[in-house]
């Protein structure tokens, strides 16, 4: 018969460095092992340690009295062992451990978010209103404007029906501008609500453009305003 073999894989999953040391094996896996420990840098090391570690607490245990109730240097040898070997209980339970208070930071987070959003939602907001209508030729319109003030604008234009149309906010000072897709209404009213704060202090031209059926844009109305943020 041929000697039976062990891998690392083998000599991990079965604690064979400790029930080497403890003395828990058989003739045939011990032989195995010990094939095994020779040529595995891993094992070898675990082995040589435990052997260093044994003789050690043996010539310190003939200087003292044994306590009754002390434990095993093979239970401690087990207990220092057991983690080494078996790493995946601890590192799971550090990794449990991690991403629950992951978890919980996010959670609270969401909740800091959401109770935001409802405060702001329930907050009475300020409304600065203007109409445009057709193209306006005149000296820009100031709008004064704070930070929790919504913008609504109404623009209304002579005739035409179109499938769709934008409405197209754009800097005159190199500032962001914006647009915004809307229904063009039969009764020749567009009305767009923007957030607070989408805009900065600056010049601007608001443009509403019908789009037709090909894709074409026509101008139905525009207005210059001049804002400025309080």
């Amino acid at each position: 018969m041929t000697n039976p073999t062990m891998n690392h894989e083998q000599a991990v999953k079965s604690l064979a460095t400790e029930r080497y040391l403890l003395g828990e094996m058989a003739d045939q896996e011990r032989s195995a092992f010990e094939e095994h420990y020779l040529e595995c840098p891993e094992c070898l090391e675990a082995v040589t340690f435990a052997d260093e570690f044994l003789s050690a607490g043996a010539e310190g245990a003939k200087s003292r009295v044994l306590e009754p109730a002390a434990p095993s240097w093979a239970e401690r040898l087990a207990s220092i062992f057991r983690p080494v070997l078996h790493p995946a209980p601890v590192l799971a339970l550090l990794l449990l451990l991690v991403s629950s208070a992951s978890y919980n930071a996010y959670q609270a987070a969401h909740l800091r978010s959401e109770q935001k959003m409802v405060a702001e939602l329930k907050a009475p907001r300020q409304e600065y209103r203007f109409k445009v209508r057709g193209e306006s030729r005149g000296e820009a319109k100031p709008v004064t404007l704070s930070r929790t003030m919504q913008l609504s604008i109404e623009f209304s234009f002579a005739s035409g029906e179109y499938p769709s149309g934008v409405v197209e906010i754009v800097s005159q000072d190199g500032k962001p501008g914006t647009s915004l897709p809307v229904s063009v209404s039969s009764d020749h009213i567009v009305q767009i609500a923007l957030a607070p704060a989408t805009l900065s202090t600056g010049r601007y031209t608001v443009t509403l453009y019908g789009i037709s059926g090909e894709g074409t844009k026509n101008k139905l109305a525009q207005e210059a305003i001049q804002v400025v943020m309080n």
